[in-house]
């Protein structure tokens, strides 16, 4: 790592805290290890400054609005039990909805580490595996299909990332058919996951479904846009 100084203008640019904030909100989370080796500056701004640790997934971000969210049965076969589809109310303020002790969902954007494949559940219950990029956002009921030799892929430093921020608290794992729910107080990072399927192993390139179960996903701009209007 370089530490001589540099006095330039255009140095002097990117050493100001808040634009380099900006710059690195705007990369992929995967690129915050190779910049930490640009200069002192950049590693310093990257593992202290608040702002840029939410960007990266490293720190919570507290939510600021939610969607109201109730339940609905679907629809199956007569003998089999009838599935749980979530739906969207009304979006108020996070400490509103909090108070008033109605079920929510947190408008949150997916960590990008994860694989963009996920799953639809149909109205009967079942999955659908999607490919396609939703501008709008993805639907409550998705979950994401992951590997565990994915995982194992994630270099150590980004494992203390959450899966999604705002993070989940509360994340289903669909696999070997059984459905199992990791809960943390402070979210649920890549790490956790990985403890977890450790411990009780898939196959190394089976999915695994992730169900975060307290979060909708929104790309970011949609989240703020939808912040102004409250």
């Amino acid at each position: 790592m370089d530490t001589t100084p540099d006095h330039s203008a255009g140095s002097q640019v990117f050493n100001t805290t808040e634009i380099l904030e900006l710059i690195l909100a705007q990369l992929h989370v995967r690129y915050s290890l190779h910049l930490q080796a640009v200069c002192r500056s950049w590693r310093d701004s990257i593992q202290t400054s608040p702002a840029t640790k939410e960007a990266l997934f490293l720190r919570p971000r507290k939510p600021n609005i939610v969607y109201l969210s109730s339940e609905r049965d679907g629809t199956t076969m007569p003998e089999w039990p009838k599935p749980k589809i979530t739906e969207l109310g009304d979006l108020v303020p996070y400490e509103e909805a909090k108070a008033s002790g109605q079920s929510f969902l947190i408008p949150a954007t997916v960590n990008n580490l994860l694989p963009y494949r996920h799953k639809h559940m149909n109205t009967n219950g079942s999955w659908s595996i999607c490919d396609r990029v939703h501008p709008e956002g993805l639907q409550p009921n998705t979950s994401f299909a992951v590997s565990l030799a994915a995982l194992r892929a994630v270099h150590p430093v980004h494992r203390q990332m959450f899966l999604s921020q705002p993070p989940s608290k509360r994340v289903e794992v669909d696999y070997n058919r059984r459905i199992v729910s990791l809960e943390d107080d402070k979210g649920i990072t890549i790490a956790k996951l990985l403890e977890y399927l450790e411990q009780n192993p898939a196959p190394p390139h089976a999915d695994v479904g992730l169900w975060m179960r307290d979060v909708v996903f929104m790309r970011p701009e949609k989240i703020n846009s939808l912040t102004a209007t409250i």
